[in-house]
């Protein structure tokens, strides 16, 4: 129901809206009982806003919202009817009138929907929460953990869960939010071309996601990949909207119909360029999904502002809903991770030194090394890493992925070497063994190298300081609860996977994201 400030703002102007709108009624040729009936209820209206006092408000705010839902039935009618397609002269000053009733239905729908989520917004947060919650926790089979928060954090963790998966979908939505709104004003500008550049400009980002997939390009270079398209895209626009332009249109529609343009071709970069940003997706393909995901959502909000009919307006409201919701599932881990609750990569954990026996045994204490030594001493064998210095200070490393080492043949002789078993290095020499695809048979290689470990970029290790330990380049699955969930880089487990364990989250003093 509106208010009553904003029925006396609205006075003057729907008085004469009812006006014009009953005039051009009467001027059509072809008069029938439906029109006749739109007349009245407009004349209804129009008198419900004549006789508004202070005393009469709610009666007259209640009267207003019937008739404009009469209004907008009768609207409905005439259009199945096809009154404006036979009386083209009037057509274009019915579709304002039709449009404006429309979108009050339209606006009305969306109240509706904000009223509900303000009356059921902790059962919104709870199943916005959960969400990610259980996909990231429950159902992602690489986590296989489920942490316990204490019952006074449960609603907390699920509210802060709730908003960084919203203010995720904020940003992806940032552009088309502005497109959509230009969209809205310029309505009843009668241009297609905006949509032919919308849909030249989604072809072109969904081809640079291509590229970017197959070809493994640099920003740069998908920088340049874009700027192209974009300068020809602008080209193409300026000359349809010449064309289609003409000296009546005031300066204004013309503006906002050309930054509408403009708009429209850069908003599927700007998502696809805020995906592998702030997303920041590991997996190319991943992007390439949610981008097609994303975009599908922008036409539907599309379609929402060009829809008619109410109902096919709620329908595809509900269909956006739904989407948007499935992208809920695919960003878990980075809600998670913006919550601060989990998938966080650190540069390092300070902890107490008494941690240390919970740390699992075959991660690299350095203390004594010193790697910015040129002349390290490498050896690699059955997977147990060992560096030494040149004052013979050596530290061990159990169970260390083969790819965390470099060797300097890599780029020519021993190019399949990620694909080897029984790697072996020692004073120089590598041996390794590659199993052929095709007879099975495992062929044996040694070759004369160099090889490079660089365990402060890529590989856990600790550093005694004092009463304190360093623990370097770790990830941490979980934070919450009372112990934080880690998993090492570059330690294989039984199962081949990177080794898992516990911290007690009292013992740790510091820390530093990457």
């Amino acid at each position: 129901m509106k208010s009553f400030e904003r029925l006396v703002e609205d006075k003057n102007r729907v008085i004469k809206d009812c006006d014009d709108f009953i005039k051009e009624l009467k001027d059509i040729s072809l008069r029938t009982s439906n029109i006749s009936i739109l007349i009245k209820l407009l004349s209804a209206k129009k008198e419900k806003y004549l006789e508004l006092k202070y005393d009469n408000y709610k009666e007259s705010a209640l009267s207003v919202e019937h008739l404009d839902e009469k209004i907008y039935r009768q609207i409905v009618i005439l259009e199945k009817q096809g009154i404006s397609e036979s009386n083209t002269t009037k057509k274009q000053s019915l579709d304002r009138f039709f449009i404006e009733y429309k979108d009050q239905q339209k606006l009305k729908f969306i109240i509706e929907k904000f009223n509900f989520i303000k009356n059921h917004y902790k059962s919104l947060i709870i199943l916005l929460g959960l969400t990610p919650f259980v996909v990231y926790f429950v159902l992602n089979k690489n986590i296989g953990y489920i942490p316990m928060p204490s019952s006074s954090d449960i609603f907390p963790v699920l509210t802060s869960l709730t908003l960084a998966g919203l203010s995720l979908l904020f940003i992806l939505y940032l552009a088309p939010i502005m497109q959509l709104i230009i969209a809205f004003c310029i309505r009843d500008i009668k241009s297609n071309v905006i949509w032919l550049v919308y849909l030249i400009s989604c072809v072109a980002t969904l081809a640079v996601a291509v590229i970017m997939v197959y070809y493994n390009f640099s920003k740069e270079k998908i920088a340049i990949i874009i700027f192209i398209p974009l300068i020809i895209g602008i080209f193409i626009y300026c000359y349809f909207s010449s064309k289609k332009l003409n000296k009546k249109d005031k300066l204004f529609d013309s503006l906002l119909l050309a930054f509408f343009g403009i708009i429209s071709f850069l908003s599927p970069f700007i998502i696809f360029i805020t995906i592998v940003e702030r997303v920041n997706y590991s997996s190319s393909e991943d992007c390439v999904f949610l981008i097609l995901i994303v975009s599908l959502s922008v036409i539907l909000s599309i379609f929402l502002l060009l829809v008619k009919d109410i109902y096919s307006f709620a329908f595809i409201f509900y269909v956006f809903i739904i989407i948007n919701c499935f992208q809920l599932f695919i960003l878990h881990d980075r809600i998670v991770q913006i919550s601060d609750l989990g998938n966080i990569k650190y540069k390092y954990l300070s902890i107490e030194k008494s941690a240390l026996g919970a740390l699992p045994k075959r991660i690299c204490d350095i203390t004594n090394i010193n790697l910015a030594e040129e002349n390290l001493t490498i050896l690699y064998a059955d997977n147990k890493l060992t560096i030494k210095d040149e004052n013979n200070n050596s530290a061990s490393c159990g169970n260390v992925f083969p790819e965390y080492i470099k060797f300097s043949c890599e780029d020519n002789e021993c190019k399949n070497i990620k694909e080897a078993t029984n790697i072996k290095y020692q004073n120089r020499n590598l041996s390794y063994a590659i199993v052929d695809k095709n007879t099975l048979k495992e062929n044996n290689f040694t070759i004369g190298t160099t090889a490079k470990v660089t365990p402060k970029v890529n590989i856990t290790y600790i550093e005694k300081q004092n009463d304190v330990i360093l623990l370097h380049n770790i990830k941490a699955i979980s934070t919450l609860g009372k112990f934080y969930y880690l998993e090492t880089i570059g330690y294989k487990n039984e199962n081949n996977e990177e080794t898992k364990f516990e911290l007690d989250s009292s013992k740790i003093i510091s820390r530093a994201k990457e």
